[in-house]
């Protein structure tokens, strides 16, 4: 078990990580023990003293982006307190395949690491993206979470942007399809 002193409780926001994870991206890393490939999910520990998961002198060297995303449609959305402090209060990414009913969801800003948000996909997944389907959806993005409290904002108040946010690119999203 971690000592709770030994783990900083920060929240991460970033917006480049979402949308890697609703790619289903992978990194690769180089360092003094060589190069290897992971999941980026696998990148974030979810500890603000070491928030990457990289052993020492190990950089990213590539961003990998599977073949199958690339049959899709990428969104990301964000509420941030103005345009001059442009990192994500709550932010949100939401990916559908071109060519089937399949969808992938990630947050940022609410946990202590980015978010994949796979109850989300479940609801949604064999399902078109009609606005009931969207409001079930939605209505489970505030359970993905873990927000820590080191916010101006409240939790409840960020549960419920995550479904607001979830909207607007599922949305955006679809509307995007229909002119493909």
């Amino acid at each position: 078990m971690v000592n709770k002193k030994e783990i900083c409780y920060s929240t991460y926001c970033g917006d480049l990580a979402p949308a890697l994870l609703a790619l289903n991206a992978a990194i690769r890393v180089a360092g003094k023990g060589g190069e290897r490939e992971m999941p980026v999910h696998e990148l974030f520990s979810g500890n603000g003293k070491g928030p990457l998961n990289l052993n020492e002198a190990e950089i990213v060297t590539e961003i990998v982006i599977p073949g199958a995303s690339a049959k899709g449609v990428l969104t990301y959305v964000k509420f941030a307190n103005r345009e001059s402090i442009d990192f994500p209060i709550v932010g949100a990414a939401f990916w559908a395949s071109t060519e089937k009913p399949e969808y992938r969801v990630a947050f940022t800003a609410v946990d202590r690491k980015p978010l994949r948000g796979q109850n989300i996909e479940a609801c949604l997944q064999d399902r078109e993206l009609t606005d009931e389907n969207i409001t079930q959806a939605c209505d489970l993005a505030a359970r993905e979470a873990k927000p820590v409290k080191t916010s101006v904002y409240a939790v409840s108040h960020k549960r419920q942007m995550m479904g607001l946010l979830l909207r607007s690119a599922a949305e955006k999203t679809r509307n995007r399809l229909r002119r493909k």
